[in-house]
């Protein structure tokens, strides 16, 4: 019994079969069986598998009735008695090494069932068009069989047995079949090892099945159905893979541009296979891959090899056009054109050997000389992009560097096409594999940041800088001629932030920078209000009698107060509140106002009420509120009454609803340290979910076996709507981690989550699979705020990055690329009540629509709202590189211009960037450009594509277990 059994279905294969026997034979291990299943082949191919048959007896010819692979495939595994099998094709070939180092593999992992590798794609003289990992099927083989196909068919060897146990191949599929067996290879729980040597070589020939285009959809339309069917029924016990969904259409389409670029290249006319595709097709969001199916088939089609395809390129570009035209009239927009021939021009000339200059149409390819590094390059062409070419030099592509073209190039420009192009290979080469661990990369980002923070001390205008040479010129020139045209110049400096919130160490001068703003707590509010209310019914009046009220504020209860005592005394810190409570409460009472700090100064004279509310939590020390609860206590008459109201906090109750507010005392504490204290005695109680008011009375001298009476304690819903800012700071059902404990930690990670808004009355298919409906959104928020975390402001990410190299606490930002009036009335007030601000990247046009003047703007920018751009709506691969400047610079300014602030982000539509795209931003004034997915961001990460979570209604319960997930 042979280790390996090789199964070659051969079906006129004469001019290969040789070549892929040869490759056998040259194998090191040699303990294998052929099995050529000839299927009625009628050139000769049946006879050179008798001929290697009758050459070594390891060798079997099987001549079979002409059925098909899958049929041919099948009848050869019926006399397969080898352990594992190895499907190969009678034209292609493995390494000599092939079998050896799987076997090793597979001895190594006896557990597995199906072991794979890596393989090139070899055009018709064998020259490399491309080179292909193995996929992770080790760790997901579902998913990942169920995306598309896993690899070439003879990058595999599987079992026998368990090929067997599935019935072997589906002789219904005429293409993908190969896809199909390993689909319901692990849907069945085969186990896959993967080795990442590249040890097999898939050749194309005139004659292969995957140019049948029409086969090919038709195949490749029955595989995405049965991978669909997968994702709903999973075998029992593996329903815990991820499944991914991929459009059948869209795919579809993939394969089609593959087959039409074979055509193209070999001269043939392309196959019209539109009414395969449908009508549902979508090429919005597979642009570069469709560029670079084209470009694939194209070199295999041509015979030419990826270097030289670029010197046919003049014979080819006008059957390019045909294509592109069809599949523009398909899809019933243009807009498709430009940038998959742009990025099949960037293909062509980045892989070419360039002899001389090459103006392929959008892309010019230009070989590099020395003197271009200094005096630069002059182009005569319309082309927006530009190829530089170090002539001589091997691998082509590693010597080839592009970017924007919008004239002609001074030396400092082509410098800088160099450098970015190296910038980018070095920064995807180190996400992939990190040269230094984190923990001495962590340490260096910081160190980094504070020389950042150095430069910018001694050079102010560091971070102002505008790109020298040809790109800075045209910068320069588009903001005068917009001045020009009255179109306001930006912001001096970033709007300014309210003042901090005070804490328990904050100074006099703190406290009246918070009221700097008039009513910073909302006093007038309903909340506020039914609490004013609830403390006022428990006081008793006196006319005759003295009150005290700490912590005054801007009077506000004072009033009450003074209606029902006969003076009053008002304390607070600071100045500024007790100006405004004077004029409050003019008039209206005998009141004296006092500036000072009652836990440094204490309390002076006696009273017949003291009150206190919402002050206590700023207490320095516990301590220090024992010392007030005794002066407190000292300072009342006899039956006098002591009244506080204050707030529950999250770190005195994490399992239970409580406002997430820094304190050295929550109102549970506050309630004990008074209780506890000598010469009070607890009479009466209103208890809320959020607070409690609790009232005391001065405790007369104890009588011998008297009993004191039990306080009377009264349970109250909250009896009013909280208001947004109020709503904002509960955390609901208890914290798993508060924002006051997350402020210890610190990261360099930054979950960017995009919303697509919420479901409207009338659900539509678009509102099922990207919109949630507002009780999930609610319920996401909420979770993320008992996680502990908290909005992150684009100026905040930006001075971080600089010059702090990290944050505090738990930072993420909530963006949604969709601003209407949905959004304001539905979207944003959730998001108010459960403490976040939003990030909405919009047009100029549609934010002064949707607000209706620049007034309503400026409001909602100071409650909180941030503003990146989204450019004029169009996708900015549509664009060519000058237009595309002229409308970023434009965009930005008039961004400014309508909220005051700088703005520093933006995503361009249907999140297309690429490396043209992200440099003219930059320059433009971008500090940051936003993809549509890409998982989480890091603080320091690639500016010009920072990665977002996608949180359409498909997947956001994976989304928030990934987000959750302590950082």
């Amino acid at each position: 019994m042979s280790a390996v059994t090789i199964i070659i279905p051969a079906f006129r294969n004469a001019a290969t079969l040789s070549r892929t026997l040869a490759s056998v034979y040259a194998q090191y291990h040699t303990n294998w069986r052929i099995i050529v299943a000839c299927d009625g082949a009628t050139d000769g191919t049946y006879e050179i598998a008798c001929q290697a048959a009758a050459a070594d007896s390891r060798v079997v010819a099987l001549d079979l009735p002409h059925g098909g692979p899958s049929k041919a495939r099948n009848a050869a595994l019926a006399k397969a008695d080898g352990e594992w099998l190895l499907f190969l094709d009678a034209d292609d070939t493995i390494a000599p090494t092939f079998l050896s180092h799987m076997l090793r593999v597979a001895a190594r992992y006896p557990e597995a069932d199906i072991i794979a590798c890596g393989y090139r794609r070899l055009d018709e003289l064998g020259r490399v068009c491309d080179r292909f990992a193995p996929l992770p099927l080790d760790k997901d083989s579902l998913a990942v069989c169920a995306a598309g196909p896993p690899g070439a068919i003879h990058s595999f060897i599987v079992r026998r047995e368990r090929v067997v146990k599935c019935g072997g191949f589906d002789e219904t599929l005429q293409t993908n079949e190969d896809w199909d067996l390993w689909l319901r290879l692990a849907q069945d729980g085969s186990r896959f090892a993967v080795t990442r040597r590249v040890l097999a070589d898939y050749w194309s020939s005139a004659d292969s099945l995957t140019r049948d285009t029409h086969m090919m959809v038709r195949d490749a339309r029955t595989m995405l159905e049965r991978a669909r069917a997968v994702q709903a029924n999973p075998a029992l016990g593996l329903e815990h893979f991820d499944m991914r969904s991929f459009p059948v259409a869209d795919l579809a389409l993939r394969n089609w541009m593959w087959s039409a670029g074979v055509a193209i290249g070999q001269g043939r006319d392309v196959p019209n296979a539109f009414n395969d595709l449908g009508p549902e097709v979508d090429c919005r969001y597979q642009k570069d891959e469709l560029a670079l199916r084209l470009f694939n088939g194209m070199v295999i089609g041509s015979g030419t090899g990826l270097s030289g395809l670029v010197q046919r390129w003049q014979g080819l570009h006008e059957r390019v056009e045909q294509v592109l035209g069809q599949l523009a009239r398909h899809v019933g927009h243009d807009d498709v054109v430009v940038p998959i021939a742009r990025d099949l021009q960037l293909q062509t000339a980045r892989h070419g050997r360039l002899k001389g200059q090459i103006d392929l149409g959008l892309v010019l390819g230009v070989p590099l000389s020395p003197a271009m590094l200094w005096r630069g390059f002059q182009p005569q062409t319309l082309a927006d992009m530009i190829v530089f070419q170090v002539p001589y030099l091997r691998p082509i592509t590693w010597f080839s560097f592009e970017g924007p073209l919008l004239g002609g190039l001074a030396g400092v420009d082509v410098r800088r096409i160099i450098w970015h192009s190296i910038k980018r290979r070095l920064l995807a080469k180190l996400a992939r594999t990190p040269l230094i661990p984190p923990r001495i990369s962590k340490p260096l980002a910081r160190y980094m940041a504070l020389a950042r923070r150095v430069v910018k001390r001694i050079f102010p205008a560091y971070d102002a800088a505008r790109p020298a040479g040809t790109l800075g010129a045209s910068v320069r020139k588009i903001e005068a001629d917009l001045q020009a045209r009255d179109v306001p110049p930006p912001p001096v400096s970033p709007a300014l932030s309210a003042a901090a919130h005070p804490d328990s160490r904050s100074s006099p001068e703190e406290w009246d920078a918070f009221f700097e703003q008039a009513n910073p707590w909302r006093y007038d509010s309903a909340y506020e209000q039914v609490k004013y209310q609830r403390t006022s019914s428990l006081i008793r009046p006196n006319a005759a009698g003295k009150a005290l009220e700490i912590a005054c504020a801007e009077g506000h209860f004072t009033i009450d107060l003074a209606s029902h005592f006969g003076s009053v005394t008002a304390l607070d810190i600071s100045e500024r509140a007790i100006e405004r409570a004077k004029q409050r409460v003019a008039g209206r009472g005998s009141v004296n106002f006092v500036q000072t700090d009652v836990f440094r100064d204490g309390i002076a004279g006696r009273y017949d009420l003291i009150t206190c509310s919402e002050m206590l939590y700023f207490a320095p020390s516990v301590a220090a509120l024992e010392k007030l609860a005794d002066n407190i206590a000292a300072a009342l008459n006899q039956n006098g009454q002591f009244v506080h109201a204050h707030a529950f906090l999250i770190g005195e109750r994490p399992d239970r609803t409580a406002f997430d507010w820094d304190g050295t005392a929550g109102g549970d504490k506050i309630f004990e340290i008074f209780n506890a204290a000598p010469g009070l005695r607890h009479v009466r109680a209103i208890i809320t979910d959020l607070y409690r008011i609790d009232l005391f009375e001065k405790a007369e001298e104890p009588v011998a076996g008297a009993i004191a009476p039990a306080a009377v304690i009264e349970t109250m819903p909250l009896g009013c709507e909280l208001t947004d800012p109020v709503a904002g700071d509960v955390v609901w059902d208890g914290a798993i981690l508060s924002r006051s404990d997350s402020k210890l930690l610190r990261t360099n990670q930054i979950p960017v989550l995009l919303f697509h808004g919420l479901n409207t009355g009338e659900v539509t298919a678009a509102d099922e699979v990207f919109g949630l409906s507002a009780e999930a959104f609610d319920a996401h928020l909420r979770l993320l705020r008992r996680h502990g975390f908290r909005s992150l402001r684009m100026d905040e990410w930006e001075r971080a990055a600089r010059y702090s190299g990290n944050l505090h606490g738990r930072p993420l930002m909530l963006t949604f690329d969709t601003l209407d009036h949905a959004f304001i009335d539905q979207c944003w007030p959730i998001m108010r009540r459960n403490g976040f601000q939003p990030h909405v990247f919009a047009t100029p046009d549609e934010l002064l629509h949707v607000a209706g003047t620049e007034a309503t703007i400026k409001e909602w920018v100071s409650l909180g709202l941030s503003i990146g751009s989204r450019l004029d709506g169009r996708a900015a691969d549509t664009l060519l590189s000058p237009e595309l400047l002229q409308v970023a610079i434009e965009t930005r300014l008039k961004l400014e211009a309508l909220t005051g602030l700088t703005v520093r982000s933006v995503a361009p539509p249907m999140g297309m960037i690429d490396h043209r795209i992200a440099e003219i931003l930059h320059a433009a004034g971008f500090y940051r450009c936003f993809l549509d997915d890409g998982g989480i961001a890091t603080l320091s990460g690639r500016e010009a594509a920072t990665p977002r979570i996608d949180m359409a209604a498909e997947n956001v319960q994976q989304a928030m277990l990934t987000i959750i997930a302590p950082s």
